[in-house]
């Protein structure tokens, strides 16, 4: 079957219209944060259950994630190896889990062997500070707790900008 310019013109814009439709108020969002403080000092907890202040200070990379978010595992994965050569400091990455049990989170820590430090935002109240609306997403925060870059989903620069980030 030979399709016609015309329909493939079509298709590639109605492509783009259900892609603006459905991610544009999560782009709008990242936009309008960045350069905010939102959050001087936010608690959560950590897995055994103790409630932690996240730190107001200095350079940090918050990723919120999910046990059974398929999109999470690679970009834990690509975070958790770059603690673990040394290109980022623990202290400087918070995986913040937004799923509902912190025995669910614990077993999924162990089964993938992550050595990040992992939170739990137990009642979703930094995602909703940061205006969390899907899993991965990753908050860029700069030394006056500003949002120096937010995205959500899969993002194919992250190491590239992680290095930039951290290196300035």
């Amino acid at each position: 079957m030979k399709y016609r310019p015309g329909f493939q013109t079509l298709f590639w814009l109605a492509v783009l219209g259900f892609v603006i439709y459905t991610r544009g108020p999560q782009i709008q969002r990242a936009f309008q944060t960045q350069g905010q403080a939102l959050a001087p000092a936010a608690q959560v907890l950590d897995l055994e259950g103790r409630a932690v202040q996240l730190p107001a200070q200095g350079k940090r990379l918050l990723i919120f994630w999910a046990t059974w978010c398929g999109p999470c595992r690679p970009e834990m994965a690509r975070i958790d190896r770059l603690v673990k050569n040394g290109s980022l400091k623990p202290e400087n990455v918070f995986a913040i889990s937004t799923d509902s049990a912190l025995d669910v989170i614990r077993a999924a820590r162990d089964e993938r062997a992550y050595s990040l430090p992992i939170f739990w935002d137990a009642r979703g109240e930094l995602a909703r500070i940061y205006g969390v609306q899907g899993t991965p997403t990753i908050v860029l925060l700069d030394s006056d707790n500003r949002v120096e870059w937010m995205t959500m989903g899969l993002s194919p620069t992250l190491e590239l900008r992680l290095a930039a980030f951290f290196r300035e």
